[in-house]
């Protein structure tokens, strides 16, 4: 499957798997939207490493053990990209 130019948002993407798995996409063209919690500066890595590929890549904070983080997270990304083509739930 094709899924260069493609978006996709992965939850718990600022380290351990996630981080991986939004790495793994940034590596096949995707653009990222790296979800995290309460990781910030592991986000901000991953995030830098993705753009270093030559793709976009935001970092989106929010707490998803609550129906209002998890409107907020999806507003973010409204606001940050036109799409959304992938969603990988990696969140802990």
């Amino acid at each position: 499957m094709e899924i260069e130019g493609k978006t996709a948002l992965v939850t718990g993407a600022a380290h351990r798997l996630g981080r991986a798995i939004a790495i793994g996409l940034a590596e096949q063209g995707c653009d990222v939207a790296v979800h995290y919690h309460a990781s910030q500066d592991q986000a901000s890595s991953t995030t830098a490493e993705i753009c270093s590929k030559g793709v976009r890549a935001v970092s989106l904070q929010a707490d998803l053990s609550t129906s209002t983080g998890v409107r907020l997270l999806f507003d973010q990304l409204d606001r940050q990209f036109s799409r959304l083509d992938i969603l990988v739930n990696s969140a802990a």
